[in-house]
């Protein structure tokens, strides 16, 4: 006789204040499971409800087995109407081991929402190999997955600044490389009235194909011209209508070292480009 597949559901506890609309979700999707003759494993909480709890809710509903896996020793966990058939004391603290249980029983996990008990859920199940399904417009670790298309979910718990940065929206994940970056500092003019948004605009166009290897622009200092001691406002030709920028520009390859000669020919072209001084000016290097 084949083996029945264990399905877990994964999402978040009722302390997050999820809608109906999203909780009706997660109870169709337990519905869906038992009606394809599987089984429904969950994340058995014990103070209030949850996204796992109502997957079970939908199990039961049709006619499903389900099965909730809990935190610590005790088998009371928080079920109204009996919709558990089976409970699985782990032993272990939600966030101290439990998770591993929960995940390591199942055959494929799918997640509604969720937030950092997901998150590890997701991670676990990345490690034994075993499938992911995340459900799009659910918000959460689900919406973050979906949306930004992560080529390595382990990306989620990286401490790279670069990285670190992109979690906390909704956009596109961009890769980032692993290559040397390049960095120099410029000193130049622009008009008074530009913006941090216009300098960074202006760069990416003056390096034109070649912003892809723009991996940040920063405005580090900015000084009004009458500020401006008289050596500096000659040596760079500044104008009344000025002010004086200091800006990093980082280089960095997707895909290839960029070496000095090429990184100092990119700098040398889109240095007088964005200076609007009278006279040469002068980088910072």
């Amino acid at each position: 006789m084949k083996r029945k597949l264990q399905i877990g559901v994964m999402g978040s506890a009722a302390d997050v204040k999820y809608t109906k609309k999203i909780e009706k979700i997660a109870e169709e999707t337990g519905k869906i499971i038992a009606e394809s003759g599987n089984i429904t494993i969950y994340g058995a909480e014990k103070d209030y409800d949850s996204l796992s709890t109502a997957a079970a809710r939908g199990a039961k509903k049709a006619g499903g087995l389900t099965v909730g896996v809990t935190y610590g020793k005790g088998k009371n966990v928080w079920d109204k109407d009996g919709n558990t058939d089976v409970v699985i004391c782990s032993g272990m603290e939600r966030g101290g081991g439990r998770e591993f249980v929960l995940v390591n029983s199942c055959d494929g996990i799918i997640t509604v929402s969720g937030g950092s008990g997901t998150m590890n859920e997701m991670l676990v199940a990345y490690q034994l190999n075993i499938p992911i399904v995340v459900i799009r417009g659910t918000g959460g670790w689900s919406d973050r997955m979906a949306r930004k298309n992560l080529p390595d979910i382990r990306l989620i718990r990286s401490t790279d600044p670069r990285v670190v940065k992109q979690m906390t929206s909704m956009e596109m994940y961009k890769n980032v490389s692993d290559k040397p970056a390049m960095s120099r500092d410029m000193s130049y003019c622009i008009n008074k009235n530009d913006t941090e948004e216009d300098i960074c605009e202006a760069i990416r166009n003056v390096f034109g194909d070649k912003s892809d290897l723009l991996e940040q622009v920063e405005v580090l200092e900015r000084t009004s011209f009458d500020k401006l001691s008289p050596i500096a406002k000659e040596r760079l030709g500044a104008k009344e209508d000025q002010d004086n920028v200091l800006v990093r520009i980082i280089l960095r390859h997707p895909d290839k070292t960029l070496t000095k000669k090429e990184a100092a020919a990119l700098y040398s072209m889109a240095y007088p480009k964005i200076h609007q001084g009278i006279t040469g000016g002068y980088e910072v290097k």
